[in-house]
C-alpha cells in the first residue's frame, strides 16, 4: 500500500491564529468597554518588540 499522507498549510488558520494573538496583545491596552475576544482577566507578558515581530510575520504570512 502506499503512503497516501498529504499535507498542506492554510493560510486562513494561520491567520486567524495571530488575529487571535493581536487582540490578546490589544486588550492589554483597551478599558473594559473596548476588549475583542478573547479576553483574559489576567495580564499577558509580551515581549517588547511584539509589534515588529507581528507585523512581519503577518506580512510574510499574508502573502
Amino acid at each position: 500500500m502506499e503512503n497516501s499522507l498529504i499535507m498542506k498549510t492554510d493560510s486562513s488558520i494561520t491567520l486567524n491564529f495571530l488575529i487571535y494573538i493581536q487582540n490578546n496583545f490589544l486588550n492589554q491596552r483597551r478599558n473594559d468597554e473596548d476588549l475583542r475576544f478573547p479576553y483574559f482577566s489576567t495580564r499577558i507578558a509580551f515581549k517588547e518588540d511584539f509589534e515588529l515581530k507581528y507585523e512581519e510575520l503577518w506580512n510574510e504570512i499574508s502573502q
